[in-house]
Parts: structure tokens; sequence; C-alpha cells
């Protein structure tokens, strides 16, 4: 085929029961005027050709009838448009459904007004892409959102440019991660991604432009701040059976572009300048145990990973829901603990598939949409188990990240009851087979103040108002 021929995409579509036939159509009829732009058809999957192809020509029919063209025209319209999905010159029948038409890779042609494309089935695509803010120099700079379908980010082409106006662009580097320089302070960045398939079928170019220049990587406040008046409490290691621990949400670049943090300067929200500050915070307090919720992937793998390493601790992680760009982390020092085991498990995954949870799950079934609410949510809880060096105490370790939203205490009493009950089946699994004391220590973001059930449940033990619902909930409390 040559660089010049028309294409045509025909995708399934991943999570959905959908497929979508996706064209550019540039086309001038001599009576009722001109198109030029994209066509997308979207069907059920399992959906006839037929109702594939007919619904594209609704599409583009109702183009016509925005132009203002009469129903008599819009029926001689009809008549006229020939449109046909073929392979090797035969036509595929209209009751053919479509995950059949997807089966067959190449040699597909898509006929509508007599111009002829070539299908591409499956081709990669990119949904969204996304920069960073703020970029700066010496830093690592990566999408900040970067979602597609049918793509193999590892095969995928990459391509970074730096200009000054935005219109005269030099090619800088060839991977989905650039490592910036002082030599791109006051350019804007280009990202051009081209995307691949497992298979090396070749999707869309997209690209990318940084909304601001490179800049200087603002300095780290000195004096005056919060935790530097906290560090002068904790200038000293602890030793013994005395324990520090800190647990701290370190907020996801993904949740800082949705104007919740109005009142910061946006220059302080990215993830660049907030992370050398946050380590520099954790690092002074000395502590024995970290857990930290809302940690970027990128951001783990790249900077905390090796700097709490080089600072002496042992780090963990895992995605949220073992999906999210962002997740859960857990730190200890390497000195002072030996680690026995590291579970991570997803709440409503546990419910599904742990016969242990069954009386919650029995409990959900009489509340659907409580239920419903409750397996959409990718809650995890990390719990890791340590032997303290100087003693032989065993201590759980457990790190989670309620569900946030404010209408949601329900789904929150239950996240915690079942993460209770977890954490009690862990010590009675480990003081069966160890005779020695076992303590636990239970940190996390639970979003929830003191007058909520999930703070009364987990400071007494139970809530008068939801007594019914606990006896029901059962063995957590």
């Amino acid at each position: 085929m040559g660089s010049k021929d028309k294409i045509a995409y025909l995708r399934s579509l991943e999570k959905t029961e959908q497929c979508d036939l996706t064209f550019w159509l540039t086309f001038t009829h001599l009576r009722f005027g001109s198109l030029d732009q994209e066509i997308k058809s979207v069907r059920n999957i399992n959906d006839t050709i037929e109702s594939l192809l007919n619904h594209t020509k609704n599409i583009i029919i109702k183009l016509y009838q925005d132009k203002g063209i009469s129903d008599i025209q819009e029926e001689r319209l009809a008549g006229e448009m020939k449109i046909s999905l073929s392979r090797n010159d035969q036509v595929f029948q209209g009751k053919m459904s479509c995950q059949n038409v997807l089966q067959y890779k190449n040699k597909i042609k898509f006929n509508i007004f007599g111009i002829i494309y070539r299908i591409v089935v499956n081709a990669p695509l990119v949904h969204e892409l996304t920069m960073p803010k703020f970029i700066y120099a010496n830093t690592c700079v990566k999408p900040q959102r970067f979602r597609a379908i049918h793509i193999h980010k590892g095969l995928s082409k990459y391509r970074w440019s730096r200009s000054k106006d935005k219109i005269r662009w030099s090619d800088v580097f060839y991977e989905i991660a650039y490592s910036t320089s002082l030599e791109d302070l006051g350019h804007y960045l280009k990202l051009t991604v081209f995307p691949h398939s497992k298979d090396g079928t070749i999707g869309p170019v997209v690209e990318v432009v940084s909304e601001n220049i490179v800049d200087m990587l603002p300095d780290i406040p000195r004096t005056s701040t919060k935790a530097n008046y906290r560090k002068q409490y904790t200038e000293n290691k602890l030793s013994g059976r005395s324990l520090r621990v800190v647990s701290y949400n370190i907020l996801a670049e993904r949740y800082t572009d949705d104007n919740q943090f109005h009142y910061c300067d946006p220059k302080y929200l990215s993830i660049n300048y907030r992370r050398q500050v946050i380590l520099e915070e954790l690092i002074n307090y000395k502590a024995d145990l970290i857990c930290m919720q809302e940690v970027d992937v990128d951001q783990y793998n790249d900077y905390f990973k090796e700097h709490f390493k080089n600072n002496g601790y042992i780090p963990v992680f895992y995605k949220k829901g073992h999906l999210l760009p962002e997740g859960l982390a857990f730190v200890f020092d390497r000195n002072r603990f030996k680690k026995l085991d590291c579970t991570h498990i997803v709440l409503s995954h546990q419910l599904k598939t742990n016969n242990f949870f069954k009386d919650i799950l029995n409990f959900m079934k009489t509340y659907k949409e409580v239920k419903e609410l409750f397996m959409k949510q990718h809650t995890s809880l990390l719990v890791t188990t340590l032997k303290l060096v100087e003693t032989g105490d065993i201590l759980i370790v457990a790190n989670t990240h309620l569900y946030y939203h404010c209408e949601a205490g329900h789904i929150r009493l239950l996240q915690i009851a079942m993460i209770l009950k977890y954490i009690k089946l862990q010590v009675k699994r480990i003081k069966s087979k160890e005779a020695t004391k076992v303590s636990v220590i239970f940190c996390g973001d639970f979003n929830s103040k003191p007058e909520t059930a999930v703070y009364q449940f987990l400071t007494r033990g139970e809530v008068k108002e939801y007594e019914e619902n606990l006896d029901c909930i059962g063995g957590a409390r």
C-alpha cells in the first residue's frame, strides 16, 4: 500500500462490550455541500456489520441535516450513499457480527461514497496525554496522564523536542522519560508519541506541548515552617522498645489539577518540588516506621525508593487496587527491624473471593447500592510483619487509605470492619507460630473526623448508632 492510502480504524473498546469505526471524511457533494471531519461510529461488539454501517450513515446524514438539507434531499442522500466493508474484494454480509470481523487482521477495506479506506484493526489509540503544569531543570519529566487502548508503551516510540517560541523545535530525546538540564531553561517542551501495539500495529501520532517554559526548581524553605519546628523534637533516633512512627498522605500529582488547592501557588504543587520537601521532612523525623498514602508509582520508583534506601530504610510499595498509578508505601529502619512477611490486599476483591468476609458480604447483599459503591473502590491494605531486632518482639504494621467521599461514612465503616478482621486474623496466625508478643500499629488516611462512626469504632470498639449493622458485620467488633 502507498503512503497516501486513506486509513480507517476498527477497534474493540477495552473494558466494554463495544467496538468503533473511526475515519476522517473529506467529501464534497455537488448539491449538498462538503464535509471535512472525523466520523466515529460506536456499536455493541455483538451487533451486526449492517448495524454499524447504518449507524455510520445516520451520523453523516445528521451532519448534512445540520447544513439544512430537506427531508427529500435526505432520502436522496441516503440512497446515494453506498457503504460497505470487504476483504479480498468480498463484501462482508450484513448479518455478520462486528466481533467476527475484528478477527481478521488485514486486507479489510471500507468504502463510502466511493472513497476506499484501508482498515487497521485494533490500532493503538491515545485517549489522554498531558504534561506536568510546571517543569523544572535537572528533574525527570514524564507524561502526567497517559491513557491509551491497544498500546504497548514499551514498543511505542517517543520524541522530546524543545522550543522558545513553539514554532521552531529541536529534537532532544527519544524515550518516554526525559531528564531536563540547564540547557532547557526558558524552553517549552513537546512530547510526540508514536503508539505501537504488541503486534507492531501503529496508531495515530499524538503530541502535547508544555503549558509553561522550563524553570529553575524553587528553593526549599529553611525557616519558619512547621516541619522545621517539629524536627527539634526528633534530633535523636530511638532505641529499645521505643518507636517513632510517621503517617503521611503526600498527595498524588494526579489529584492536584482539580482546583481543590486553588489557594496554593501551582508551582509549589508540582511533585518535582514537593517530593524534595517531603523527603527532607520525613528523613528529619528520624522515624523508625513511615507509612505513606497517595504515592505516585513513578515518583516511588524514580525518587523515593532510592533515597529511602540511601538513608537506611527498606521501602515497600503497592499500587492502589493493583491498578491505579498511586498507592501505599511503607518504609522501616533496616537496622532495627527484620521483615518477616508483607501482604497487600484489595478490599473489594477480598470481599468477592475470601470466605473469611462472608458475614460482611451477606450484610451488604441486603443493600444493593451500598454493595455496588463498595465494590467500585480500589481501597487497599498493606500489612507488613516485622521483628524488632533488639528485643525479638513481633510487630504488625498496617497502612491504608479509606474512601474519600464526604457522604460515604458507611462505606468507610465497612472498610474498617474488613481491615480489623483481617488484622486480627494475621495476629492469630502469627501467634500460632511464634510464642512471643505481637503488637499492632495501624496507620493511614481514614478520611474521618473524631465525631464520625469510623473514629468511634476504632477508638471505642463500637458505634451505637450502627449497633445493628455492626452485629451483622460481626467479627470485626
